[in-house]
């Protein structure tokens, strides 16, 4: 299981520092295992008053997760 607690969540995770690290590690993973699951948050924990952090970054992510063989998301 991989989590991205730690990411930016206003920018999809290939465009900001802590979600490139997250992708790299996933990389990683995903050369080793054909069984990753991604424990996604839905939150910036930076502004909890930001209603949808993520409407206009699921997509590209959820494309990077499928490219990256990540069969399970939560």
């Amino acid at each position: 299981m991989l989590c991205d607690i730690d990411c930016y969540r206003e920018v999809p995770l290939t465009e900001n520092k802590s979600g490139q690290e997250f992708v790299k590690n996933m990389e990683g993973w995903s050369k080793n295992s054909n069984n990753i699951f991604v424990w996604d948050y839905g939150i910036n924990f930076d502004n909890y008053i930001s209603p949808f952090p993520n409407f206009f970054i699921l997509q590209p992510n959820m494309q990077l997760f499928k490219r990256n063989g990540v069969n399970m998301h939560f």
